[in-house]
């Protein structure tokens, strides 16, 4: 038996690429033996100080016992409780946020005065795995700080290897952090990493730049997802969503998170949404609207809402619900990472926008075909030409969906790779 220290179990964040390539990443590493022990770190650790034996179990349910047929029923709730917990948020933070305070912060560890749990729980592994899923993307707090779980994931991954030397690989992330703080930890951490896997090759390209030459491209986790044969629409996806006729998803994108660390337009969501909406219906009359802020996000409430759209969210349709819906629906236009993965797994074409991070931009490489992107920032003045991509990516949908079918099979073979340093150390042992 080998004891394995997992850090990055994200499903805590509630989203849905969170929860579904987290699974993927436990079923690869708990598939490589029964026999061996795994713990995990998860999201709660990264953003605040854990006691001494660790956070409680966590437990989500998240299809919401309160849920309503419609938005405007729990919208006003959801944004009440976000308010204050964004009300929480402090200059101090737990770990250090220039790579020159590691060693204080580390004789801090030491002592016990800061992540005892942390230094326990590296203690007792005999190989360490980080998740490093979206924490290396774009974001600055009030205070001028890189975003807390990226600073925390870096700390950690150099704990593990420059005061534990214990085996250790940091694998299904990408890396676009664009602040020169978390640049210098990166060259310093990355090149003393066993394994280091990007889930895209601009991220490869970045860490070069960066003068780190062990980054490799690994398709993302979930491409190993393996969707349930049989599958019927809940009555609550049923009530969104007309299944007899042709519908387009209509997703939102991390780089409108307007919350304490980035945004990266200027524009009007309720209005630039809105404008997307009806000049998608003149192509075709369904859209539906995928929440990924579960009713978090007041701009994406008032357009489901004043536009009178079905919506699907993590507060009626599960992720494993999300891969049959998009199977049925003609297109998906999104900035979001996962859920465009989901889609094309599901033989749906895809329009990607910007996010917060290079990531979607990099996608087409992956999936294989060309696809149209629109930049985020200027969306506004380019709605004619999204509404023409949405004609001629219709158009081509059946080629599309040749290349896809042929592509994802492959990717899905090569996620796997994941967890090759972890198997080949399991082997060697």
């Amino acid at each position: 038996m080998k004891k394995i220290l997992f850090f990055g179990d994200y499903i805590p964040a509630r989203n849905y690429g969170s929860i579904a390539t987290t699974e993927a990443m436990k079923n690869l590493v708990e598939g490589l033996g029964e026999e061996n022990e795994v713990r995990y770190i998860d999201s709660r650790y990264y953003r605040k100080q854990a006691p001494e034996n660790g956070f409680p179990p966590y437990t989500i349910s998240f299809k919401e016992k309160s849920f309503k047929k419609k938005l405007a029923d729990y919208a006003p709730v959801v944004r009440k409780l976000w308010r204050g917990v964004k009300q929480k948020d402090d200059s101090k933070i737990h770990v250090p946020y220039k790579f020159s305070m590691y060693e204080d912060y580390y004789a801090q560890m030491e002592k016990g005065e800061i992540l005892p749990y942390e230094m326990k729980m590296i203690g007792w592994a005999d190989v360490v795995i980080f998740q490093g899923e979206g924490l290396l993307v774009h974001g600055i707090d009030k205070y001028g700080k890189y975003v807390l779980p990226g600073l925390y994931q870096l700390f950690m991954l150099w704990v593990v290897k420059t005061k534990f030397g214990k085996p250790v690989s940091m694998v299904n992330h990408a890396v676009d952090p664009e602040n020169t703080d978390a640049e210098e930890m990166i060259k310093h951490i990355y090149p003393l990493v066993d394994y280091v896997a990007v889930r895209e090759r601009m991220s490869v390209k970045v860490l070069e730049k960066l003068g780190v030459t062990n980054g490799k491209f690994v398709p993302d986790a979930l491409f190993a997802y393996k969707p349930e044969a049989n599958w019927k629409p809940s009555a609550e996806i049923s009530q969104q969503i007309d299944f007899s006729k042709p519908y387009i998803v209509l997703g939102d994108t991390s780089g409108i998170l307007q919350q304490k660390y980035f945004s990266s337009v200027k524009w009007d969501i309720e209005e630039i949404y809105s404008e997307m909406v009806k000049r998608l219906q003149e192509v075709v009359p369904q859209v539906i609207f995928l929440d990924g802020f579960r009713g978090m996000n007041k701009g994406i409430n008032n357009v489901i809402i004043n536009n009178k759209l079905g919506f699907i969210s993590l507060l009626n349709c599960s992720y494993q619900d999300l891969f049959h819906v998009f199977k049925g629906a003609e297109l998906f236009i999104s900035g979001r990472w996962h859920n465009s993965i989901l889609a094309s797994m599901a033989n749906t074409p895809v329009i990607l926008m910007g996010a917060d991070s290079h990531k979607t931009k990099a996608l087409y490489d992956i999936l294989g075909y060309e696809g149209h992107f629109f930049d985020l920032a200027p969306l506004p003045i380019h709605m004619d030409e999204l509404v023409e991509a949405t004609r001629d990516t219709l158009a081509r949908k059946q080629s599309i969906k040749k290349e896809l079918t042929k592509n994802i099979g492959n990717l899905s073979l090569q996620a796997e790779e994941n967890v090759a340093h972890l198997k080949a150390f399991l082997n060697n042992k």
